[in-house]
């Protein structure tokens, strides 16, 4: 597969994940279309993209990696608004945070879990 044919799949994938295509660029996109289109052919098609796995068990285990980072800017909260669009739920991702506080920690499981609140507050 070249690589534009892997851009293009990466980006179908990307959009399925985000619930339809992008009204404007990403910041990745913006701060450097190169290092965008590798996330699209890497990231994208060649990880999420990959056979085994749907993209529902793959976001639970992105989220779940990603609080185990301990890290608040690591794209948690992206990866939390779109879940649903591949058919996680708000109380699964519940019980992954719980399930992660411990093996990761408390101040990550709870870091986590005050993302989730500022994605999913009531309006």
């Amino acid at each position: 597969m070249s690589n534009s044919e892997r851009r293009e799949r990466g980006r179908r994938i990307a959009e399925q994940w985000g619930g339809g295509p992008r009204s404007e660029p990403t910041i990745t996109e913006k701060a450097s279309p190169e290092f965008w289109d590798m996330t699209l052919e890497h990231v994208w098609c060649d990880v999420w993209g990959r056979p085994g796995l749907g993209l529902r068990e793959r976001e639970m285990i992105t989220i779940a990696s990603i609080i185990s980072l301990g890290n608040p800017g690591g794209g948690l909260k992206a990866h939390l608004r779109n879940a649903a669009n591949v058919g996680v739920k708000r109380e699964e991702i519940l019980e992954i945070i719980m399930h992660v506080a411990h093996y990761a920690g408390w101040p990550a499981a709870t870091d986590a879990l005050n993302q989730y609140y500022e994605v999913f507050k009531p309006k």
